[in-house]
């Protein structure tokens, strides 16, 4: 999804300067205004704060374009700027869709949120609510596999009661649709 957000700022930002351009939309000298800007300041606005810019530029657009009539900017360079626009945004596209891409990191199998939780899990099945038995903490907690591509981390642990130890297996991983949400399989040995 982040990918396709970055090539729809990238697409529209490149579009505001070549539409600004050929309408020949800029910045006059002697006016003022928060909105008397050249056609390379919109394409930047809208491409670093595309959430304002955007918008911002096709609520403008029709008085913009009719200042222009009376008070045309013609830019130079226009080709070379729009493809370093091009690039710019390009490049970024292609980072998006191929680089890193920005998320939360899985949960790692010893961290406190994921130990809560699997105890949680394991005081709530009934043959244990039966016993009455509160786990307090975990220990010896190993992680004997990770498989990076498909971000499951296969976990072992010692959950601690009161009295005795019980050795729990957890899986961890991201749901399936990507939402962002943590899942947890864990059992008792």
């Amino acid at each position: 999804m982040y990918a396709i957000v970055v090539a729809i700022i990238a697409t529209t930002s490149a579009w505001v300067y070549v539409d600004a351009t050929l309408n020949k939309i800029g910045k006059i000298p002697e006016a003022k205004g928060m909105f008397n800007m050249s056609a390379g300041a919109w394409a930047i606005v809208t491409l670093g704060l595309w959430i304002v810019g955007f918008p911002a530029y096709l609520i403008k657009r029709k008085s913009l374009i009719a200042k222009a009539k009376t008070r045309p900017v013609e830019v130079k360079a226009r080709i070379a700027k729009t493809g370093a626009l091009a690039l710019v945004g390009g490049l970024w596209t292609f980072v998006a869709f191929n680089g890193p891409r920005p998320s939360l990191s899985l949960p790692a199998c010893d961290s406190s949120d994921m130990t809560n939780l699997v105890g949680r899990l394991i005081t709530d099945l009934p043959i244990v609510k039966e016993a009455g038995v509160q786990y307090v903490s975990m220990k010896n907690i190993e992680e004997p596999e990770y498989d990076r591509e498909k971000e499951v981390r296969a976990c072992t642990g010692t959950l601690v009661p009161p009295e005795g130890e019980d050795v729990v297996q957890y899986r961890i991983w991201w749901d399936a649709e990507g939402a962002g949400q943590v899942h947890v399989e864990a059992q008792i040995l």
